[in-house]
């Protein structure tokens, strides 16, 4: 049958953790800096990936986060996608 797996770490340097790693396509769950009703309210408004959060910054204004806050999750936003 020629069939292939895919893992979190399978194959080695080909699973799904390289992949998202090469890609920079994190989900904003990942993120510290945001509570769980954060990211249920950025799922809600078609914010999945971090990347995309980046270029609609300013979503984070209606979840009435402080400008400090804000900082922090477009912080690390950005060290996750470089």
């Amino acid at each position: 049958m020629e069939m292939q797996l895919l893992g979190w770490d399978f194959p080695k340097g080909k699973g799904f953790k390289d992949l998202i790693d090469r890609a920079g396509l994190y989900p904003v769950t990942c993120l510290v800096t945001l509570t769980e009703r954060d990211k249920k309210f950025l799922l809600a408004n078609d914010v999945i990936l971090c990347k995309s959060l980046s270029q609609r910054i300013e979503i984070l204004d209606k979840l009435g986060l402080s400008p400090a806050k804000i900082r922090s999750v477009v912080n690390e936003c950005n060290m996750l996608c470089e």
